[in-house]
C-alpha cells in the first residue's frame, strides 16, 4: 500500500477517506496527535504545494516556520523556499531519526518540485 499513490501527479485532486491505520512512530506532543517530526514534515509538504500553487509568501512562510517550531528551528524563513524547506526537513530528521524514510521522500519532493 505504501506506493499505491506513487504515480499520481502531486497536485491532482484526490478525495481520500482514511478509516483505520497505525499511528506514526516517534514522540507525540502533549494531548496526542502526530509525532512532532512527522507533523513538521507535513508542513514541509504543504509548503511545497503552496509554492507550486503560487500562494503568497506569508502563507508559505507560516507553513515553514510553524513546522520549524515543532522541531526546534529558530531562524525565520528567508524566502528562498527550496532552501528553507530543505532546512526544515533536515531539522525534522535530526529531531527524530525514525522519520528518516519520510524525510528522504520529502527531500526528493523538494528537489523535484522546487529544484
Amino acid at each position: 500500500m505504501t506506493y499505491f499513490f506513487r504515480d499520481l501527479p502531486l497536485f491532482r485532486r484526490l478525495d481520500l477517506d482514511v478509516r483505520a491505520g497505525t499511528p506514526p512512530v516517534g514522540p507525540v506532543p502533549a494531548g496526542g496527535g502526530w509525532p512532532l517530526a512527522v507533523s513538521a514534515l507535513a508542513n514541509a509538504v504543504g509548503a511545497v504545494k503552496a509554492v507550486r500553487r503560487g500562494r503568497d509568501a506569508e502563507t508559505v512562510r507560516g507553513l515553514v516556520e510553524r513546522g520549524g517550531a515543532r522541531v526546534g528551528v529558530r531562524e525565520a524563513a528567508s524566502g528562498r523556499w527550496a532552501d528553507d524547506i530543505a532546512r526544515l526537513v533536515d531539522a525534522a530528521e535530526r529531531a527524530d531519526p525514525r522519520a528518516r524514510e519520510l524525510a528522504g521522500r520529502v527531500r526528493e519532493l523538494v528537489t523535484a518540485e522546487l529544484g
